[in-house]
C-alpha cells in the first residue's frame, strides 16, 4: 500500500480535515479487517503515522526521498521516533497486516504459559513452605487480560525477535547488571543481605526458598527455572512489557523507561525496609531502579520484547546467588 505525501506546509483547517479523514479510514480498516487505506496528497508526520498505525499493523516501513538520497526506515509498533524523523516530505510506503481476528500461535503460547505460571504458584508455595507471591499473580494477570481482549501478545512484549537482536540486547543488559553489581556489592553487601533476609523470613520468599529445601546445585537450577518461567517472567511481562509499551505511546521512550522503572521500584521498597538503611537505599535506587528498571527497560524498548531483559535478570540473579550462598 502506498501513501504519497505532498506539500510540506498544511493549513490548520486542512490538518483538521486530514485528521478526520485519517480516523475514518482507520475505523473502516478496523471494521473490515483490511489493510489501512489512506487517500493521497496528505501532509503527515511519522509520529502521526505511528500513533494511528500501531492499532492496525505489526510493523511498517517508511520510504523517504530526501537531500541525502532515498532510504528505508523500519519502525516497530510502539517504537519511538527521533525528532529528526518527525517531518517528512516525500513518498511514504506503509505496509500493514490484517487485524487479528483469531488467536495466533504467539497468543496461544502466551496464554498457556501464563496459566501454567499461575497454576504452579500454590503447589510451589506449599512445597517450599514459602510466602505466596501475590504480586506475581497481579503481574501476570493484567497482561493476560490485555492479550485476551486485544488478541495481540506483542502488546505485552511477548514477541519473537531475531537471535542477533536478542544476543546484542541481552549482552548489553547483562553486562550493565553485572557491572553495577561489581561496583556496589563488594563493599555494601546489599544483595547478600537481601538473600539472607529472604531466606530467614518466616515464611521465606519462594524464589530463594529452593535453597532451604534442596541441595545447592539442584536448588540453584530449580530457582533459575522457577524465576525465569514464573516470578521474573511476571515482573518483566508487566513492567518491561505491557506497562513500558503503554507509556511509550504517550510519553516516548525516555520518559516511559524512567516511569516504569520508578513504578517497578515502589513494590520493591517492601524489601528495602527489611534491610539496614544504607543497603535499603542502594537496593531501591541502584539495584531495582537503575540496574533492572532502567537497563532492562532500555533493552525492552530497543527490541520491543521482554526476552533480553528476562534472560539477563535470571542469569544475573543466578550468578549473584551462586556467589553468595
Amino acid at each position: 500500500m502506498t501513501v504519497h505525501a505532498a506539500a510540506p506546509h498544511c493549513t490548520h483547517a486542512r490538518d483538521k480535515r486530514q485528521a478526520q479523514n485519517r480516523h475514518r479510514c482507520l475505523n473502516s480498516a478496523v471494521k473490515s479487517e483490511n489493510a489501512l487505506v489512506l487517500c493521497q496528497r496528505r501532509c503527515y508526520t511519522l509520529a502521526t503515522f505511528q500513533r494511528d498505525l500501531t492499532e492496525v499493523s505489526t510493523q511498517w516501513h517508511v520510504h523517504r526521498r530526501g537531500q541525502r538520497g532515498e532510504h528505508d526506515l523500519r519502525v516497530e509498533p510502539g517504537q519511538p521516533l527521533k525528532a529528526a524523523d518527525e517531518l517528512v516530505v516525500g513518498r511514504l510506503v506503509v505496509e500493514t497486516k490484517k487485524m487479528l481476528s483469531r488467536w495466533k500461535q504467539p497468543e496461544i503460547v502466551f496464554t498457556i504459559w501464563s496459566f501454567l505460571a499461575l497454576a504452579v504458584l500454590l503447589p510451589v508455595t506449599y512445597l517450599l513452605n514459602g510466602a505466596f507471591p501475590i504480586f506475581t499473580v497481579l503481574w501476570i494477570l493484567i497482561p493476560l487480560v490485555v492479550v485476551g481482549i486485544t488478541k495481540d501478545a506483542s502488546r505485552v512484549g511477548f514477541r519473537a525477535i531475531s537471535w542477533r537482536a536478542f544476543i546484542q540486547a541481552a549482552a548489553i543488559n547483562l553486562g550493565g547488571l553485572l557491572l553495577i553489581t561489581l561496583l556496589i556489592e563488594p563493599w555494601s553487601h546489599t544483595y547478600q543481605r537481601l538473600v539472607e533476609a529472604a531466606l530467614s523470613s518466616r515464611p521465606p520468599d519462594t524464589t530463594f526458598a529452593w535453597l532451604l529445601r534442596f541441595p545447592r546445585t539442584p536448588a540453584l537450577g530449580a530457582m533459575l527455572v522457577y524465576s525465569e518461567l514464573v516470578t521474573l517472567f511476571g515482573e518483566e511481562l508487566f513492567f518491561r512489557g505491557w506497562l513500558l509499551q503503554l507509556l511509550q505511546k504517550r510519553w516516548g521512550t525516555r520518559w516511559a523507561v524512567a516511569i516504569q522503572a520508578t513504578l517497578f521500584m515502589i513494590p520493591n521498597l517492601l524489601a528495602s525496609f527489611v534491610l539496614p538503611p544504607l543497603q535499603g537505599i542502594l537496593y531501591a535506587l541502584v539495584y531495582t531502579w537503575l540496574a533492572i528498571g532502567i537497563v532492562g527497560g532500555w533493552a525492552a524498548s530497543r527490541t520491543g520484547s521482554i526476552w533480553p531483559s528476562l534472560a539477563s535478570a535470571a542469569l544475573s540473579n543466578l550468578v549473584l546467588v551462586a556467589l553468595i550462598v
